[in-house]
Parts: C-alpha cells; structure tokens; sequence
C-alpha cells in the first residue's frame, strides 16, 4: 500500500517532471469513470496505440493502475485502491499542471531569464521564439520571428543538423562558428533538438547557444602554448622527462633517449630506475622511495644533484639531475626530471688536473727560472708594466727572491726604475705578449746586478712566460770538471 507521501512523489513524477504529463492526467481521469482498455483509451483521448501503451506501461510499473488480465486483446484497466482513495492528492499535482507548468508566463519568464541564447524555429527554418540571450549575442532584435534563422553564414549547417538527428537521437551539441549581424564570427556551443509533439510529430527545432569565445581563445592559448613547450623540451640538449600523477613516463625528447639508449614512455619510475642502475656519486643504489622522481612528487624540487647511471655499453655515465613537481593549485598532477651528463666533462677535468701537477712537478724541478707575467696596458694600448703570477723554486735561487714578495705584485714596484732601464724590458714583454712571437736575448739586469739568458713567450693574449739562466751559474755548470 502506497503512503500518501510516497503516492503524491510519484504522481509529480509522473505529471510534472516527465514529458507526457497532461497525456497520463486524461488517462487517469477516463478510468476513473469506468475501466477501458488500450484501443478504446486510444479512441477517447484521440491519441495513438503506442503513445497510449506507453503511459499506462509506466503507470502499472508505479502501481497508479491495475489489470485482472495480464496480455492479451481486450485487457482493460483500473484505478489502483491507493490513487482513488487519495484523488484529492491527484487532483492537487493536476492543478499545479495547469496552473503553472503550463502557464506562457512562466515559459516566457524562464526563457528570458536565462544567460543563454534559446531559438525556437518551424521546420521551414523560421524564427518562432528569440530570447533577450539571442539578441546580445548575436545583435538580431525580437523582429527577427517569423524570418529565416540568420545565424548561419552557410546554409547548409541547418542540413548537416537536421541530418544529425535520428529516431534514437533527439539532440546533438557541437562546437561551431556562427554569425552575428555585422557578420562577426562567434565561437558558439549549440545544443540543437527536436521539438516534438506528444504524437512524436515533428513541430520545429530548439537552438540553445553559449558563448564560449573567452574559452576558445584561453583553449587556443594552452594549446600554442604547449605546442611550444613541447618543441622546446623536445629540441633542446638536456636530457628531459615529464611523468604523470602516477610516475609514468608520458613525454621523452630525444636526448633522454639517446642518454638512456632506449625510449623510457611508459615505464613507471621504479622500472626506471631499475634498470638505468641510478646511483648517487658514492655509487650507492638509490631506493625508489628517495629518488629524484618519488621526491618530486611529493611537491619538492631537486637541483644539480650528482648522480651515476649505466650507458648502454654497461659502462658508467656521470649526469647532474634536477627535478621538479608540476601543480594544479596544492595538487601535484606530473614531475619534469632534467640531467646533463658530464661524463666528458669530468675526464677532462680530470685529466687537466693530471696535466697541471705533471706541470707543477716539473716546473718546481727544472734548473731553469720560471715565471708567468699579465701585461698591463694603458687605455691606449700600450704596455706600461707587467704583474708576477707563477714562480719556481729555480727563480728564487737565480733572483734572491721570495715568491711571497712578489707574487700579485707589479714590476714597478718590484723593481723601481725599470721603466726607464736599458734594453726596455716592459715594451720587449708587451710586444712578445700582444703577438705571441717568441723572443730570446741576454740583458744586464741592474735591479739585480746580474746577467741572464732569457727565453719570453706567450701562449695567450696580454700574458707571457719567461725561462731565464743566470750566465755566470751557467758557464760554471757548462765547465767540464778537473778530475782529480
């Protein structure tokens, strides 16, 4: 047995919140005056078999009516127990029915009210309804019923809609370019339908249009702009990788790819890490839950981290690795991982440091003065004096100089008067310094009252080495000795 709440929810159901409403209201009302069956219901209420067969279905399956014969020719139909004994309450929705729902005022209300566009036309394309939204976005005042719809610039747009719509589809929505008064396109998206009567007779089309020109242009915008962003990543020299929410791979530029030395998309960050053997500089494996890619994650940025990976030779590659999260609001939606490796790098580096104390320890070790100069210049050009910067033991001995007396410090102030001493040794080194020609010569050293052998060159622009022996040291160690 049906409560009367239950009973008034299914019968504003049923009247007020389907289509059909006004149809099941004169279904009940004939089988309250006696009991009929389909073909004599479709008679009385002048409405066909199916659309009568219809409504009492969904009449039955609510309990609103009854049958003593299930199936069958001649079936007829009852009021159920419930509905006659609460008409009242039937009586009360069929009111609101007639007085409201169907009320032109309120259609007219709510149709003006809203944001967007809603055209109504005959199926010979003519404007029956244009509401206060159609006029803003389109120009076209209220005098436009009774005309052809004037929004498409092609006519053949209200075909293809027409065409849309089939017996199982009574609406489609697209996103479509229509056209203002002054001919401005507008990006719109139209849901377009039919208009049926309760026969299912086609009476017209419904036009129901949003702006959404703001959206297209912020859409276009993204879409430039990842479009960008993506050349970018994929053009660029680093390495690059972007994961999802979930830690898997979705974009590699090619450089990860020849870096890894095969394509890492799909693979979660642990499978990656696997088998690229991610280990830090102390060549510990690193765990998932403390690799770059986990803290990330997590909403945190990593920057120039060291760490080792295998090439695919099986040989070990040095990279430096950042990574970053990437956010929606508080909400961490991907992670970018970018390296470089520096495998070449560091060899190089390393061998220069090789190279420097192989240098360092025969320098400290030769039995020739050693000593690298900067040039000084004035803003002309000209060289004015020259500042001591390497020293070896060989020219503390030969010179009677300490190399912290000197070191960083100018000639000049060295050696007062060496501007004006004979031969010019200040205009001699900038010549070798600013050519890079080699000079060898003897000179008299008068700040020092000794003579020297001197060889000057210049490996680099407005710097110059000299290597030098002190003449007398060098005939005593030239004499072959007396034996004894």
């Amino acid at each position: 047995m049906l409560s009367e709440n239950t009973l008034k929810q299914t019968l504003s159901f049923l009247i007020l919140g389907q289509r059909g409403g006004q149809n099941r209201v004169q279904i009940i009302e004939k089988l309250r005056e006696r009991p009929y069956n389909l073909n004599q219901l479709s008679e009385q209420l002048n409405l066909n078999y199916r659309t009568i067969r219809h409504h009492i279905e969904s009449l039955l399956k609510h309990e609103l009516v009854y049958t003593l014969k299930e199936g069958g020719y001649g079936e007829v139909y009852f009021i159920s127990h419930d509905l006659e004994a609460n008409m009242q309450i039937f009586e009360d929705v069929k009111k609101k029915l007639t007085t409201i729902i169907t009320s032109p005022g309120l259609f007219q209300s709510m149709m003006e009210q809203t944001n967007d566009s809603i055209i109504l036309i005959d199926t010979s394309g003519e404007v029956l309804f244009w509401n206060n939204a159609s006029e803003k976005l389109y120009g076209h005042t209220s005098e436009i019923v009774g005309l052809p719809i004037p929004i498409f610039s092609d006519e053949s747009v209200l075909s293809r809609f027409q065409a849309m719509l089939t017996e199982d589809k009574t609406g489609v929505s697209l996103e479509i370019i229509a056209t203002s008064k002054s001919n401005k396109p507008i990006n719109v998206n139209m849901a377009f339908s039919s208009i049926l009567d309760e026969q299912n007779n086609l009476m017209g089309y419904s036009f129901i249009s949003a702006d959404i020109t703001e959206r297209k242009s912020a859409q276009d915008a993204i879409t430039r702009q990842a479009a960008e962003l993506e050349a970018i990543v994929l053009s660029v020299a680093e390495s690059i990788l972007m994961l999802d929410a979930s830690g898997t791979v979705v974009v590699s530029n090619r450089a990860a790819v020849e870096s890894l030395g095969f394509m890492p998309i799909g693979m979660t960050y642990q499978a990656l890490i696997s088998r690229i053997g991610l280990r830090v500089e102390s060549n510990l494996p690193v765990k998932d839950a403390d690799s770059p890619f986990a803290i990330a994650q997590q909403g945190r940025k990593l920057t120039d981290i060291p760490f080792t990976i295998k090439d695919i030779q099986g040989g070990d590659r040095s990279i430096i690795l950042s990574a970053a999260p990437v956010k929606s609001g508080n909400t961490v939606t991907g992670t970018v991982v970018a390296w470089h490796d520096v495998t070449e790098e560091k060899k190089r580096v390393r061998e220069l440091r090789e190279s420097e104390e192989k240098h360092r320890v025969l320098v400290e070790n030769m039995n020739v003065a050693y000593a690298v100069h900067r040039m000084v210049e004035n803003q002309s050009g000209k060289p004015i004096d020259y500042i001591y910067l390497e020293v070896n033991d060989a020219f503390e001995r030969f010179t009677g100089l300490q190399r912290e007396n000197i070191l960083n410090k100018r000639a000049t102030e060295i050696f007062p008067g060496i501007e004006t001493a004979k031969p010019d040794l200040i205009d001699l080194y900038g010549t070798v310094a600013q050519t890079g020609r080699t000079n060898k010569f003897e000179t008299f050293f008068e700040p020092l009252k000794k003579t020297y052998s001197v060889t000057a060159f210049s490996t680099r622009r407005g710097f110059f080495t000299t290597t030098f022996l002190e003449l007398e040291n060098a005939k005593k160690s030239a004499r072959p000795k007396k034996s004894k």
